[in-house]
């Protein structure tokens, strides 16, 4: 069930009450406003100008004010427009304990502003531009260790943030997490980015052209809301959805307009709703007429070794609707991923970009929002969806940028299943409107745990019956986190029959992923879209299956873990093609934009399409570097930070203390000599990635505004 926001009308009206007298129009007010399309995503409009909200973990106090107890505290923040003066937060914290501050990420000076324990946080003017912005708050023990303590919140932008004993606090939390990723709903169904209406609103928006085309907006209230949605062209008659009709409930529903050429305007508006009732626009799109685009279908299958597809060398049979797929398409024998984990890889997909230079999971813990993202592109042509199976690209990660629909694990995986169901229901309401589906199979990710109808069941009960009852391979088969890790830690010794038992499992679970890529192409031709569609199908990264003692992956970059599958149907697409040469996950990026019209920037990987320019290039790189947010196991850790390259001269490993190179052969690659040509191939590949990584900071330094203290820091670090 897709719930939005809470039943209390009266909640929104208490988070107004946490702001400045604004400049926006006032909840409830029938003035209409007047925007230009290009506002409305990312917008709270209807409510104060200046709209602070407090993140999870604050409650309201008994005495009037706000709280939270813990490490650490979020608020957020949405201006309608540019502050003129700076923003003052004042707080209370414990005795001996030291507040630290950042504003949308970078770290802010605090000051005791009276007694021990009362902070004042301000922010310059040039930070408070119009939008939405994030202040983290961190409690500090001695030599700066986290610590655990209650901080009151006693002022923000020069008003007292009152709270009430009425007030709804999911209302509160789900605006919160608008406010904070774009994106709002529940983990029962996908969420929407767009704008927010609180209550009666409306506004005329000016569109980007006058040659037609058709609005589309997910729309979604709350099941006891009673309210009105519509759009129309000024002076005729427009589509309208009622928010109580009982059939469809709090689902998100498609508010659809065909917007004739010669029309500059648009008309939307909310009405017959209480004061503060908050309404999701999900999208919003505004689709050019007469533009014929191919569907974009993108799907990553998580975990999935190169050899563990039939199209690949893999067993017989392993994958026949994968083979189906490359019986028609493009298949790409030396494609390599960026990384041997999920978040950087999907960030290098979807910027075009190496981990060092996109930066997530290597120096932060999500795509920055400084990056223009596939999706992001592609949304100004396509309506955007993603049906995400694991937890590493759920939106705090940054992976939902420009998705207007975003399904998401509510813990730590969504099985497939349920992930192209959605797809399919989406390809349903879509109709004809132009499609990029992202589908993210996590199936083959441990713990490997098959359905009960798979084919390879009975097998893969029989293997297990081979383990001695007692054995911890018994545990790992049943899907035990806890041994799974003793295992990566090498603290369970092989035992053949387990780990037959566990490659079984692992083969089971490639053969569910491939039965939903099978489901889907199916899908997909039902509907007339697949023989024009762009498919892409390609592993994340890989997997060791007891390869050197090893289980899982990341930490190393051997070929079991960075050399995959990869597969592309172009549009129109009906006889197989092979391309031998070295490619990689950052030139999908290329790809799928030069197939949908748009011009690829330079330096965002090649397209797949110029065989010419794949082939001169010199290699591809991939690279591993610990973080935060993807600590190395010890067991299997290689340094801090390794680097690797393929190309024609050979593939090539280094780290600080050493090497480890392998030749062509294919499926896999065997150890061999590096050689003086190798290295050097490889050592200027890794130069020229330095170079890029410092010219792309200079040229951020640049068009920042930097005090003396913050230049003279970057210049110590290399940056300018």
């Amino acid at each position: 069930m897709f719930r939005l926001f809470a039943r209390s009308a009266s909640a929104l009206s208490i988070l107004l009450a946490l702001a400045a007298s604004g400049c926006g129009t006032p909840a409830g007010s029938p003035d209409r406003q007047s925007l230009s399309f290009s506002q409305l995503r990312g917008s709270v409009f209807g409510g104060a100008g200046e709209l602070v909200v407090p993140g999870p973990g604050w409650e309201p106090s008994g005495d009037g004010d706000w709280r939270f107890e813990g490490k650490d505290g979020l608020v957020f923040i949405s201006l309608d427009r540019p502050l003129e003066r700076d923003a003052t937060f004042v707080f209370e914290s414990p005795a001996g304990v030291t507040l630290r501050a950042s504003w949308n990420e970078v770290e802010l000076a605090t000051s005791p502003g009276g007694p021990a324990g009362h902070f004042e946080v301000t922010v310059p003017r040039r930070e408070l531009a119009g939008g939405r912005h994030r202040l983290r708050l961190r409690l500090l023990g001695e030599r700066g260790k986290p610590a655990v303590g209650k901080v009151h919140w006693r002022a923000a932008l020069g008003t007292a943030p009152r709270a009430s004993a009425g007030f709804d606090r999911q209302a509160g939390l789900l605006l919160a997490q608008f406010l904070d990723l774009g994106l709002a709903g529940s983990d029962a169904a996908p969420l929407h980015d767009g704008f927010v209406t609180l209550g009666t609103w409306t506004a005329r928006v000016e569109l980007d052209h006058d040659r037609g085309g058709t609005f589309v907006a997910f729309v979604a209230g709350d099941a006891a809301t009673s309210g009105r949605v519509s759009a129309s062209i000024p002076g005729a008659p427009g589509a309208e959805i009622l928010l109580d009709e009982a059939a469809e409930g709090t689902r998100p529903r498609l508010l659809r307009l065909q917007v004739p050429a010669g029309s500059r305007q648009l008309d939307l508006a909310v009405s017959q709703v209480a004061a503060g009732t908050p309404v999701l626009w999900g999208g919003p799109y505004y689709l050019p007429a007469r533009r014929r685009v191919p569907t974009v279908v993108l799907v990553t299958l998580d975990t999935t070794r190169r050899d563990a597809l039939g199209a690949f060398g893999g067993p017989s049979g392993a994958t026949p609707n994968l083979d189906r797929l490359a019986a028609g398409a493009t298949v790409f024998t030396r494609a390599s991923s960026t990384t041997s984990w999920t978040l950087p890889s999907h960030a290098s997909i979807f910027t075009g970009l190496y981990p060092a230079e996109h930066g997530a999971g290597v120096s932060r813990d999500r795509i920055a929002r400084s990056f223009e993202t596939l999706a992001e592109r592609l949304s100004r042509r396509y309506v955007t969806s993603a049906f995400v199976g694991g937890a590493l690209l759920r939106q705090r990660y940054g992976t939902g940028q420009g998705f207007g629909v975003y399904l998401v694990p509510p813990q730590w995986e969504l099985p497939g299943r349920t992930l192209v169901d959605g797809a399919i229901d989406l390809l349903a309401a879509a109709e004809d409107l132009p499609l990029f589906l992202f589908v993210n199979l996590f199936d083959a990710h441990y713990p490997y745990l098959p359905p009960e109808d798979s084919p390879l069941a009975a097998d893969l009960a029989a293997a297990i019956e081979k383990i001695p009852p007692g054995s911890p391979w018994r545990n790992l088969l049943g899907g035990e986190i806890a041994a799974w890790s003793r295992l990566i830690d090498g603290e369970i010794p092989h035992e053949a029959a387990g780990v037959a038992a566990m490659k079984l499992a692992y083969r089971a679970e490639v053969l569910e992923v491939d039965r939903l890529v099978g489901q889907l192409l199916d899908e997909l031709e039902r509907r007339g879209r697949l023989d024009g569609a762009l498919v892409v199908v390609a592993a994340d990264h890989g997997e060791f299956l007891g390869e050197k003692g090893f289980f899982s992956h990341s930490s190393r970059l051997e070929p079991e873990l960075v050399d995959i599958p990869m597969i592309v149907k172009f549009p129109g697409q009906r006889e197989a093609a092979r391309v031998d040469a070295p490619v990689s996950l950052i030139d999908l990026f290329p790809t799928i934009l030069e197939a949908t019209g748009f011009r690829p920037p330079a330096g965002h990987g090649i397209s797949l399409t110029q065989v010419a320019p794949l082939g001169a290039r010199p290699g591809v790189q991939f690279e591993e570097t610990e973080h935060w947010v993807h600590p190395l196991p010890k067991s299997m850790k290689v340094a801090v930070s390794i680097h690797g390259f393929d190309g024609e001269v050979g593939r090539r490993i280094g780290w600080d203390a050493g090497e480890e190179c392998h030749d062509g052969q294919l499926p896999w690659r065997n150890a061999v000599r590096c050689t003086e040509e190798v290295r050097a191939a490889h050592e200027k590949m890794r130069q020229a990635l330095e170079a890029r990584v410092r010219r792309a900071a200079r040229k951020a330094v640049e068009a920042a505004e930097l005090d003396e203290a913050e230049r003279a820091r970057l210049e110590a670090l290399g940056y300018l």
